[in-house]
């Protein structure tokens, strides 16, 4: 099984300076989907990937972030939120000599619609 860990804002969603997500705040500038994201997403549902989006938007915003992420029809299968900024680095372990973690980053505001996930299938987990 595949599980992508994807950030949210400049991701998945639009990042613009000094934005609020929807409903937060009296901001004119609402986050829009990034073109072709959420259909990136859905293409990753249907081949059988675990999604979890990663934000380092506060706890006290989990409401409006998945009331977002719905209006904008995201599927994943979970969230974590208050990660923080800065870089992130996941440690994983191999399986029978197969690398299973990989890092992709993408210029912000660019959207994961041209993601093409090189991996190797040509060893199975143990």
């Amino acid at each position: 099984m595949i599980t992508i860990f994807c950030d949210i804002d400049g991701t998945i969603l639009e990042w613009v300076k000094g934005s609020m997500p929807m409903g937060v705040g009296d901001s004119d500038d609402v986050q829009k989907p990034l073109k072709g994201s959420m259909e990136k997403l859905f293409e990753w549902h249907l081949l059988g990937y675990r999604v979890i989006l990663v934000t380092s938007r506060p706890m006290s915003m989990k409401d409006i972030t998945i009331k977002q992420l719905a209006e904008a029809g995201a599927v994943y299968n979970d969230l974590i939120m208050d990660v923080g900024v800065g870089h992130r680095v996941l440690i994983n372990d191999m399986h029978n000599g197969l690398e299973t973690a990989h890092a992709i980053n993408i210029q912000r505001n660019e959207g994961i619609k041209g993601l093409d996930l090189q991996v190797d299938h040509s060893k199975k987990d143990e």
